[in-house]
């Protein structure tokens, strides 16, 4: 493995560290009744692009939902945002993560606007790598839980290059 694809890893996995640091620091309630979780980071590529992401997301039996994800473009000069989860479906073993994007330092990603993706958590050492859709974005207000509740599965996945899902319903 190169040394820059090990840099990246550590630095996604730094976001999911921070992620989880971060709601650590919530009140001892933010981990009670917890009954969806998606947690993970890794690379893909789409378009000819390596990009790379974290998630860590939770949904509690109150059905609210907390979180954030963030995806680094490597094209041009290498986009990131940052967006926060306003709601999460699990079944089975996958993932359909929505939220508003709070950050991005591409003006061609809308802060305020609606983004969304698709996760497959495929196991522990399995044969088939975690798949994930990269996230769609600038999409209106509402489509987040448009998204999460009807949960479509016609975003194209793309397999998860050097990282890890982690689904749990």
């Amino acid at each position: 493995m190169r040394l820059h694809q090990v840099i990246r890893i550590f630095a996604a996995l730094g976001l999911v560290m921070a992620a989880s640091a971060q709601s650590q620091a919530v009140p001892a309630m933010a981990d009670e009744g917890v009954v969806a979780s998606a947690t993970g980071s890794g690379h893909y590529t789409s378009g000819g692009e390596l990009r790379t992401f974290a998630v860590s997301a939770v949904k509690r039996s109150d059905g609210s939902v907390s979180g954030e994800y963030q995806v680094r473009s490597r094209a041009g000069a290498g986009a990131v945002f940052h967006v926060g989860v306003t709601c999460m479906s699990v079944v089975g073993n996958q993932a359909w993560v929505a939220g508003i994007i709070e950050q991005s330092d591409d003006p061609a990603v809308i802060v305020g606007s609606v983004s969304y993706f698709r996760a497959v958590d495929n196991g522990q050492g399995a044969e088939q790598p975690d798949q994930v859709s990269p996230a769609r974005i600038n999409d209106q207000p509402g489509e987040d839980i448009r998204f999460c509740t009807e949960r479509p599965t016609g975003l194209p996945l793309r397999l998860v290059e050097h990282g890890n899902l982690q689904i749990n319903e």
